[in-house]
């Protein structure tokens, strides 16, 4: 199997090919966190569902940095927070969510598990229960690195001049990672920004653009990699 996906976060004339996991395995996130509501000047009277929240938050940022072996790398974000909807309301419930990024499945094991034991701890902690629902999206897209190798040497070929990374890795997530679960196989990446011209917007960006140009390094490396695997 052979992919590859035009990067913007790299300038026209770099190609990105790695060994092993270059893309991140993904997950999204529910929590639904329960307390109970009451008046903002008698919190005594309640159970906040807020403070418990920001914990959680706090709490989540120290499994990876003090969990996770720092040779490795995982991401817990969280990117959304919604809860009460007025100044001296202590609401009922407080819904976090967000995403979960890893490389091996060494570090999404153990960051799945500390995950529940973490938010279902802290909220019991502040008298609150906690709800979680975790959606699988895509595993990490791993090169295989005899695959990776073969369209290094592709790229060497057809660009003697380009800039040739085999040492990147993005959290990024990408469907190809199903594909190469079951055969071997590479994605590369092919740098599309161009500053001269302004065509630099990071992916995903309202303004995002790229330099065309891009398309025929793509278009032949592919091309060019296919070649040599058919005729080794």
């Amino acid at each position: 199997m052979l992919g590859l996906h035009l990067w913007n976060e790299k300038e026209l004339g770099w190609i990105g090919i790695s060994d092993g996991p270059v893309m991140s395995a993904s997950e999204t996130f529910q929590v639904l966190i329960k307390g109970r509501g009451g008046h903002g000047g008698k919190p005594h009277e309640s159970v906040d569902p807020i403070v418990a929240a920001a914990n959680i938050i706090t709490s989540l940022q120290s499994l990876v940095s003090r969990e996770v072996p720092p040779l490795d790398s995982a991401v817990i974000t969280v990117s959304s927070v919604h809860g009460g909807e007025t100044h001296n309301v202590i609401p009922e419930f407080v819904t976090l969510e967000g995403t979960i990024r890893t490389f091996t499945e060494a570090s999404r094991n153990l960051v799945l598990e500390r995950f529940h034991q973490v938010v279902d701890g802290v909220a019991q902690a502040h008298l609150c229960s906690a709800e979680i629902e975790i959606v699988d999206i895509s595993p990490a897209v791993t090169n295989q690195p005899e695959v990776a190798e073969v369209m290094r040497q592709t790229a060497r070929s057809l660009f003697p001049e380009a800039e040739l990374d085999s040492n990147y890795q993005t959290m990024a997530s990408e469907d190809m990672a199903f594909l190469m679960q079951d055969l071997p196989g590479c994605y590369s990446f092919v740098g599309s920004a161009n500053h001269a011209l302004g065509l630099n917007a990071k992916h995903h960006q309202p303004d995002f653009n790229f330099d065309e140009e891009a398309l025929k390094t793509a278009a032949a490396l592919l091309i060019g990699g296919v070649v040599n695997f058919l005729n080794p």
